[in-house]
């Protein structure tokens, strides 16, 4: 089973207009109010997200949605955009902030953020690993956190708050896309062989995936590969999409091909090279899968030095 955010943050808080508290959650009261309801969810047999404290305040005038932005290397580093807005009418600042989400396990961020009256400002927070593949439920999440009232007593303790959040549609794909990694992971064994610098300056190689000992019986199906800015991977004709054979491997031959090396996609990359197979299991839609190409790096660093020499 796992633990609904939204419906955690929902039954258990209580929703108030956001005004210097009178009655607030100090630290240690959160840690204790946590404590007792993992507990609790244990003794049910839950999983997922741990959900945010008992007694804390879901707080109107502020609004919460999870966005893509241009920093779109933030997905590829673990964090996302939470754009919150602060309607409340109050300066606050924000601290032990964590993206709650079912189907996710997802940890606190240590940082703080000072979100003024009237402002937006992206919180960068840690999503989280799926720890649920089976649950058909689309991802609903809340932000939590604990926050003190600019201007407010010097010795008040901070509240802890929740706020519903929306966007959580981009939850429930980077679910799919980390469920569909774990299941090929877990039934394939996929290695890159005979990998050589051709005269025209790419890296032709083999990838080749055997089904593991303890593969599931899903059904895996190779429909595309792709690679990065700077290189990209072609496939040899006809070659996919292709279907992991379950007492045989399937071999495809790939090319790396650099796209661009001019400086200015050198200095801005973030991720120079790799290999995504986009992958179906048992017919559902297909998502990237990521590949281990480290063991070419050397060979791909010198096809990319040869372009930018010849290009001046």
């Amino acid at each position: 089973m796992t633990t609904s955010a939204r419906s955690v943050g929902g039954a258990r808080s209580r929703r108030r207009s956001l005004r210097i508290p009178q009655r607030v959650t100090p630290r240690r009261g959160r840690r204790l109010a946590i404590g007792l309801t993992l507990v609790a969810l244990v003794s049910a047999g839950g999983c997922g997200s741990d959900p945010p404290s008992e007694g804390a305040d879901q707080l109107d005038g502020i609004d919460a949605e999870l966005v893509i932005t241009r920093q779109r290397d933030l997905l590829d580093r673990g964090l996302i955009n939470v754009m919150t807005d602060n309607g409340s009418g109050h300066d606050l600042i924000l601290s032990h902030r964590r993206l709650v989400a079912d189907h996710f396990a997802t940890e606190e961020d240590p940082g703080t953020t000072s979100l003024r009256a009237g402002r937006r400002v992206a919180i960068q927070l840690p999503y989280g690993r799926a720890d649920d593949c089976e649950s058909d439920s689309p991802v609903t999440a809340v932000l939590s956190f604990d926050y003190v009232v600019v201007g407010d007593t010097a010795d008040a303790p901070p509240a802890t708050g929740t706020v519903d959040v929306g966007g959580t549609d981009i939850l429930d794909g980077i679910r799919a896309k980390q469920c569909a990694a774990v299941a090929f992971d877990a039934s394939t064994d996929t290695t890159i062989t005979d990998a050589t610098i051709t005269p025209d300056g790419t890296v032709a190689a083999r990838l080749r995936i055997d089904p593991t000992p303890t593969a599931d019986g899903s059904a895996l199906t190779v429909e595309r590969a792709d690679g990065t800015i700077l290189v990209s991977v072609h496939t040899d004709d006809g070659s996919v999409p292709a279907t992991v054979p379950p007492d045989g491997a399937l071999t495809i031959p790939i090319t790396f091909v650099v796209n661009r090396c001019d400086p200015h996609a050198l200095a801005e990359v973030t991720k120079r090279y790799g290999l995504d197979l986009s992958v179906s299991v048992d017919g559902a839609p297909a998502q990237p899968v990521p590949i281990d190409v480290s063991p070419l790096f050397d060979d791909l660093e010198s096809i990319v030095e040869r372009c930018r020499d010849a290009s001046g």
